[in-house]
C-alpha cells in the first residue's frame, strides 16, 4: 500500500468536502499556487545570495577596521613597537585567531550560498512529492 498516496487522497477528499469542490479542482488550484511559489523562490533566492554577500563584505570590512584600530592603539601605547599589519599577521597566535575568523566567515558565506542553491533546486520537488500535485511545466 502506498500510504502517502492514500493520505494525499484523504486530504483532498476532506478539503473538497468542506469547499464543495472536486479533487481535480483542488489539485488545479494547488498547482497554480505552487507555480506562484516557484516564481517567488526564483526571485527571492538570488536576492538572499546578494544580501549574504553584502553582509559578508560588511563583516570583513568591520574586522579589518577593528584590526587597524587595535594596531594603532597598540602603537600609541607602545611607541617603540611600531607594529604594522603585515607584522601583525606574521605573529603566530594572532595569525591563528585572524585566520580562524576569516575561515569561519568564508565557511558561513559558502554555507549561505549552498542553502540558497539547495532551496532553489529541491523546494519545488519536495513540494511536489509531499503534496502529490505536479507543478505545471509552463511556470
Amino acid at each position: 500500500m502506498d500510504w502517502k498516496k492514500i493520505g494525499n487522497e484523504v486530504f483532498l477528499l476532506g478539503v473538497s468536502a468542506g469547499n464543495n469542490m472536486t479533487t481535480s479542482e483542488i489539485k488545479e488550484q494547488m498547482a497554480e499556487g505552487l507555480c506562484h511559489f516557484k516564481t517567488l523562490m526564483r526571485g527571492v533566492l538570488p536576492t538572499l545570495a546578494i544580501i549574504s554577500l553584502f553582509f559578508a563584505a560588511c563583516i570583513t570590512l568591520f574586522a579589518v577596521a577593528l584590526m587597524k584600530m587595535w594596531i594603532s592603539h597598540y602603537n600609541k601605547k607602545n611607541p617603540e613597537a611600531k607594529l604594522r599589519l603585515r607584522e601583525f599577521l606574521r605573529l603566530p597566535l594572532e595569525m591563528k585567531i585572524v585566520g580562524a575568523f576569516f575561515a569561519l566567515l568564508i565557511i558561513s558565506l559558502l554555507e549561505s550560498f549552498a542553502v540558497a542553491i539547495i532551496l532553489a533546486i529541491l523546494t519545488p520537488a519536495m513540494i511536489e512529492t509531499i503534496s502529490g500535485v505536479a507543478i505545471p511545466a509552463n511556470c
